[in-house]
């Protein structure tokens, strides 16, 4: 299972990076696979890849679109 980790600052603070790489450096055996961030403002999220088969090669999140933000440790199964 990958690792997913976040923060929120809720006095307004930015989010920092340094921050959400401690949290991963401590979880580092959930993503042998990449790490990636994101952040905007006070809040970031993370996540520490596990990828289980070859499909899940390449990914990239957090993703981010049009003002969304996605991370997850899914699979879509009939995606055609």
């Amino acid at each position: 299972m990958s690792g997913i980790l976040g923060i929120v600052n809720w006095t307004g603070a930015p989010a920092e990076e340094a921050l959400l790489q401690r949290m991963a450096r401590a979880a580092a055996h959930r993503g042998p696979d990449g790490t990636g961030y994101w952040l905007d403002g006070s809040a970031g999220l993370g996540l520490l890849s596990l990828q289980l088969d070859p499909e899940s090669a390449g990914g990239t999140e957090p993703f981010s679109s049009h003002g969304q933000v996605l991370v997850a440790d899914a699979r879509i199964d009939n995606r055609s």
